[in-house]
């Protein structure tokens, strides 16, 4: 018994994230971690770098920082070594992205639009994936059931559609191999996903994770069960596409999304990381998702350093599955070439600035709005305002377009807004790339 109990404890072992076929994160420290045997000294290289060693803590942990490496697509071994040898083989070094939320962005390639296409020129070993298994908890996880895989027809049918398309533009534009890790649940609301701790800490949710439930709604438990096992394994930054299910509660949603993504920050330690958070798509629902579309907005702005992806022109109002991942993966790829990597691109479509209110006219300012039209060719559509005698009834109104400006004549409007609805169906204002103008209300007094 004494001999066997030795040989279990003198057994290195590693979270899931750490096997065959990973993508570690180019330039910066690659952190990498497990359990030992307390007291084992445990040394880890990457092929053709220096080694780290670590000794196991009294509770087995342990962790080392290697050196940042550039991005190669030569495949290297990596030796984690301590009483036992384990090793990782086939391992790139490129760009590493989480990819999270609910139903669309578990959503498949084999689930979506073109999907026979898209699977049949799947064939790119150099772009990974790695789908962490649905699970829950209430307390942070070590691991999860899970593998890398490499893109290939054989395989690819069954990852993250919009994950997929977005780590293709990024392969596409960056020449360097990617790593995606899909960590969604279909139906989840933001909750689960945000980490318990950070609940805990803040008045408006703290009651939230008084009592902690393993159950796929329950604050915290995803993210203690499909989140922590990933942390602090070295990424980019995340995308997210979620809110579905939380469209009845707008006004929490816009607190809960800068809190979520402030306490992955936090958790990850690897700095303000970049968050590409995806609008909701237009879908006949409740009447409510143009507020929650506001919240992913506002929500999106607090938390800094985010992309908010416009779907206006990407939606099915019959189906809250719409087939098109393509253009949303894109549109991600896009906002993060711009913004991440520096590319010379127009990260989004047209967002509002400011809006000065005359006494005859309304001025609405535009970021992004170089080429300024409308998709149909037609004069702009999806505006509406308040005046100052009627101050409850939204009236539509005509636009005019003019270099960075729209312009709404009228006397007395105290309020503007656009693409007010769950299906904004006369919204066309868009940019010169055919990126849609994001959707917003202002008014001149505060509502």
């Amino acid at each position: 018994m004494i001999p066997l109990l030795i040989a279990v404890l003198a057994n290195i072992e590693l979270p899931a994230i750490f096997n065959d076929h990973m993508v570690l994160q180019r330039d910066q420290a690659i952190p990498v971690w497990g359990k030992a045997a307390p007291g084992e000294v445990v040394t880890v290289r990457l092929d053709g770098s220096p080694a780290r060693r670590d000794r196991a803590g009294i509770n087995g942990y342990w962790r080392v920082d290697l050196p940042a490496e550039r991005a190669s697509v030569t495949p290297r071994v990596l030796r984690i070594e301590g009483r036992s040898l384990r090793t990782i083989q086939d391992v790139l070094v490129g760009e590493v992205w989480i990819c999270s939320g609910q139903s669309n962005m578990e959503w498949s390639i084999q689930q979506s639009k073109d999907a026979q296409t898209e699977i049949e020129s799947s064939e790119d070993p150099l772009l990974r994936h790695i789908k962490v298994s649905r699970a829950t908890a209430t307390e942070g996880q070590f691991t999860f059931e899970g593998a890398w895989q490499r893109s290939s027809p054989e395989v690819a049918g069954n990852w993250t559609a919009v994950g997929t398309h977005f780590g293709r533009r990024l392969r596409a534009e960056l020449d360097v191999p990617v790593g995606l890790i899909n960590t969604s649940w279909g139906g989840t609301r933001i909750e689960p996903w945000c980490n318990p701790a950070a609940l805990a800490k803040d008045n408006m949710f703290s009651e939230l994770v008084d009592s902690r439930r393993a159950e796929p709604q329950a604050p915290g438990a995803l993210f203690d069960a499909m989140v922590h096992p990933l942390i602090p394994f070295g990424i980019r930054g995340a995308v997210w596409y979620q809110g579905e299910s939380n469209s009845e509660e707008p006004e929490r949603y816009k607190a809960l999304l800068p809190l979520m993504i402030s306490s992955w920050r936090e958790a990850w330690g690897q700095g303000d990381f970049p968050f590409g958070v995806v609008q909701l798509a237009p879908f006949q629902s409740n009447g409510r998702w143009a507020e929650l579309r506001e919240a992913q907005d506002l929500g999106a702005q607090a938390a800094g350093n985010t992309g908010l992806i416009v779907l206006l022109d990407a939606g099915d109002p019959t189906d809250i599955h719409p087939a098109d991942k393509q253009t949303v993966g894109r549109r991600l790829g896009r906002w993060a070439l711009a913004e991440t990597y520096g590319r010379s691109l127009i990260p989004a479509g047209p967002k509002v600035r400011a809006v000065t209110f005359g006494d005859d006219v309304c001025l609405v300012e535009l970021d992004h709005a170089v080429g300024l039209g409308t998709s149909d060719g037609g004069i702009p559509g999806g505006f509406e305002v308040l005046f100052l005698e009627d101050k409850k009834n939204w009236k539509k109104s005509p636009a005019t377009l003019d270099g960075n400006q729209v312009s709404i004549a009228g006397e007395g409007i105290i309020a503007v807004r656009y693409a007010w609805a769950d299906v904004p169906e006369t919204a066309n204002v868009m940019n010169g790339d055919g990126l849609p103008m994001a959707p917003f209300r202002w008014t001149k007094f505060g509502w």
